[in-house]
């Protein structure tokens, strides 16, 4: 399965809080270099903010690989500006509890 495709997946998992489907994939894809991990799982991340549930959020946090430094490609805001303009506290605090800008 290529790259794009997990990352479809992926962010359909997260999205859904389907946080096993979320792990399987997540395994899929350290058969990419660490660095395709980390932009994949932070993408999801990213543009998971605006809907998915903070538990899935939690665990792409949890799983070590969100660049927790980085804002999206597209919209160039990061976790508390997504967090922020969608109105979601609960994620603004996670972020905050997890040292994410």
């Amino acid at each position: 399965m290529g790259l794009t495709s997990l990352e479809s997946d992926l962010t359909s998992a997260i999205t859904h809080n389907n946080i096993e489907a979320a792990e399987k994939i997540v395994v899929q894809l350290y058969n990419f270099t660490e660095e395709e991990q980390r932009t994949t799982i932070t993408t999801v991340f990213l543009r998971a903010i605006p809907e998915a549930a903070v538990d899935s959020l939690k665990f792409l946090l949890d799983s070590g690989k969100v660049d927790r430094s980085r804002s999206d490609e597209i919209t160039d805001r990061g976790c508390l500006h997504e967090a922020a303009l969608s109105g979601r506290l609960d994620v603004l605090q996670l972020c905050i509890s997890y040292g994410t800008f």
